[in-house]
């Protein structure tokens, strides 16, 4: 299917502009310049219960003005709006269910094995793509010999799509994923469909680290593309599964790593064994902060387990910050530091 226009789209919700609301991709030519058809992309979009974006996350992927399309929604039985939403856009979905399922990831993985495209990706339900995504995308892979597996730059945005500041993407190979120096982030990723009959499908019995645990997969055989750019937007909400369980996230990611470690000297396993610590003990930092002004308590028994687990990380300037809140609190933090000159510490959410 050829994306749609904007005019053939259901109007935006009152007070909507911009991209993509009232803005859309430039319509894609039917051919690529050495005359050859496009690529099909194929994209699925797991949901549940995310009326408030799942509507922008549609319209996102329907106006990139690509002319060769097939988008799947896969909802997992939402109670909200969401169905409604989904019925409104159907004239342009390849597929869509509402029905029971095993979570997220068993909702990509129905999806997945339904598509047909050669370029294949999943787009979380709170996500968007920036325009023009998917023709840089088939522009990268589609040549003979081209990569299996690209990435981007990904902006973070707030609940409201305001813009909070950009991930970059960067990946050395699979020690880079062991080393926690892989920065490959979801909504930006496209795979040759291949690949799914290569490694395998996402694993259903992990809730956050699916998706790392199947770049490794791939990692072990291939290497990544990265691209220039921004091609899509990860929301930072505290309803995302990640910002409710931030610590569970990152242990989850670590036991994926030791689960793809092979043979390694001791060098090597020790330098595992303290980039585990140094991603456990940032978990616990941020858990510090997010119970700050309300728990001083338990932040301050996040700050002692970060300690413990990492030492040096007592010496970053967000770990002496939190821990002077817990201490003098908050307003005595600021004016501590104002009177030995310092700035207050602008705290982002994580990732």
């Amino acid at each position: 299917m050829r994306c749609p226009t904007l005019d053939r789209l259901p109007p935006p919700p009152p007070g909507k502009t911009g991209w993509p609301w009232t803005e859309e991709s430039p319509p894609v030519p039917d051919r690529m310049p050495d005359g050859r058809p496009w690529p099909r992309v194929s994209i699925v979009t797991p949901s549940y219960n995310q009326d408030s974006f799942l509507e922008e996350t549609i319209r996102s992927v329907l106006l990139q003005g690509y002319p060769d399309l097939e988008y799947l929604v896969m909802d997992g039985g939402s109670t909200d709006g969401s169905v409604d939403i989904i019925r409104r856009y159907s004239p342009w979905l390849a597929s869509w269910v509402s029905e029971l399922d095993r979570g997220q990831t068993h909702a990509i993985n129905k999806g997945l094995g339904r598509v047909t495209g050669e370029i294949v990706a999943w787009l979380n339900a709170d996500d968007t793509y920036m325009p023009g995504a998917f023709s840089t995308v088939a522009a990268v892979m589609s040549p003979g010999g081209g990569p299996a597996f690209v990435y981007a730059d990904c902006r973070q945005i707030d609940e409201a799509s305001r813009p909070l500041g950009v991930y970059r993407g960067a990946c050395d190979g699979l020690e880079s994923f062991h080393l926690f120096r892989a920065h490959v982030h979801q909504p930006t990723i496209f795979f040759r469909r291949a690949l799914l009959e290569e490694v395998g499908s996402l694993d259903e019995s992990l809730d956050f680290a699916m998706d790392v645990e199947f770049y490794m997969r791939v990692a072990a055989r291939h290497d990544f593309r990265y691209i220039p750019g921004v091609l899509a937007n990860f929301r930072i909400h505290p309803a995302s599964k990640t910002s409710q369980d931030f610590l569970g996230s990152i242990r989850e990611r670590i036991a994926v790593g030791r689960r793809h470690r092979g043979a390694a000297g001791l060098l090597r396993r020790l330098r595992y064994l303290w980039a585990e610590r140094q991603q456990e003990a940032g978990a616990h930092l941020h858990c510090s902060y997010l119970h700050l002004g309300r728990d001083h308590r338990t932040a301050l028994r996040h700050i002692a387990r970060g300690v413990a687990l990492y030492p040096p990380i007592l010496f970053g300037r967000e770990a002496t910050s939190q821990l002077l809140q817990v201490v003098i609190g908050p307003k005595g933090s600021v004016a501590l530091k104002r009177w030995l000159g310092r700035p207050p510490a602008r705290h982002g959410s994580a990732s």
